[in-house]
């Protein structure tokens, strides 16, 4: 209330506020606003543009001096999602609406390369996004949580916690959409319907996703595949039908049986899709399993809050790992270790440096 009297927010009844014999009340507004500077204990957005933010500071500032304060807020705000959540306000100068898929290539126009790719997809027969951060380095294919698009590692904040090894060149990540709401998600939805649009799933991944990864970078290093959560399950599903293809996975979090989705019920395309299912009936002598123990292959699981069904199949595949000799890393992490983002930029630092030690 005190500084809300000092800066003239408002006028007293009765009385005079002085300082050094002055009377404030005396001062115009304007002048004491101009001479005087706050800083208040909260930080505030106005329901405005990221721009008109900035410029309530000071509205003469050149284009210059905006793009350095935008930049800056997006470097030293460690809450990624707050600068997400800011995107949906970004405008241009001429007041057209950008949306959250140009936010961090305006944050960051200088320090990353981002690209947006909108294609047909032929075996989904419907329109899919991609976006690629990065201009350099071993090409990382991150799949989203559950029912999430390709923005969700921008928007929740993966691609600025690693944001050193893509602008160090390491590594160039590539993000997809989902169709889990009408897969994994569909829960009113025919069961072999939902299965086969899995399917068509991991075959556009395969089919059309890969070609374009491997066409952008430029590298001549095999990806790796990571995911948390249902994106996990995804980046497993892709990586041990087609090892050949990648030179590692990270999957953080998942639940790699089909039963905690279609509880139970299972044909030809969902028990390919279902890696504790295909894992356990795959012959010893199998040629992939030669191929996995070239890989590095990493499941990483916490014993903290919504991770207990993650935690329990990824002990079944270890167990399954073990006995067909495939040399997986299962690493269980504390009590402490709860099924969230947090975790997971944790982790992603950890094991990125290890899966990149023999690359390149």
């Amino acid at each position: 209330m005190i500084v809300n009297l000092l800066m003239r927010f408002y006028d007293i009844d009765s009385g005079k506020i002085m300082i050094s014999n002055q009377d404030f009340g005396e001062i115009a507004s304007g002048t004491l606003r101009k001479n005087v500077a706050i800083v208040l204990q909260d930080t505030v957005l106005f329901s405005d543009t990221v721009l008109n933010n900035l410029k309530y500071a000071n509205a003469q500032a050149t284009q210059d001096e905006k793009n350095i304060d935008i930049r800056s807020f997006a470097r030293y705000n460690t809450d990624r999602q707050e600068v997400a959540q800011g995107s949906r306000m970004v405008e241009s100068q001429e007041g057209e609406a950008k949306g959250n898929i140009e936010i961090f290539e305006f944050f960051l126009a200088d320090a990353m390369k981002k690209e947006y790719i909108e294609h047909y997809s032929n075996s989904l027969g419907k329109q899919m996004h991609l976006c690629i951060y990065g201009h350099a380095g071993v090409p990382l294919l991150g799949f989203p949580t559950q029912d999430s698009n390709c923005h969700n590692y921008e928007d929740f904040g993966i691609i600025y916690h690693l944001s050193d090894f893509i602008e160090q060149g390491r590594i160039q990540i590539v993000t997809v959409d989902s169709v889990d709401e009408e897969s994994w998600s569909c829960e009113n939805g025919i069961l072999s319907w939902r299965s086969a649009r899995q399917e068509q799933y991991h075959n556009y991944i395969i089919d059309e996703v890969y070609p374009i990864l491997m066409q952008k970078n430029t590298s001549n290093m095999l990806p790796i595949v990571t995911g948390p959560s249902l994106g996990a399950n995804q980046a497993a599903i892709t990586f041990l039908r087609r090892p050949e293809l990648f030179s590692g996975l990270i999957a953080l979090s998942g639940v790699y049986n089909s039963d905690y989705f279609f509880h139970g019920w299972c044909d030809e395309n969902l028990y390919k899709n279902s890696p504790e299912r295909f894992l356990e009936n795959m012959p010893a002598d199998h040629p992939y399993i030669r191929i996995y123990n070239q890989k590095k292959i990493v499941f990483c699981v916490g014993q903290g809050a919504w991770e207990y069904d993650g935690a329990q199949t990824l002990r079944n595949l270890k167990r399954i790992f073990d006995e067909k000799k495939i040399n997986a890393w299962c690493d269980f992490w504390g009590s402490d270790v709860s099924h969230d983002w947090y975790w997971w930029f944790i982790q992603l630092r950890y094991f990125i440096p290890i899966l990149l030690e023999d690359q390149g």
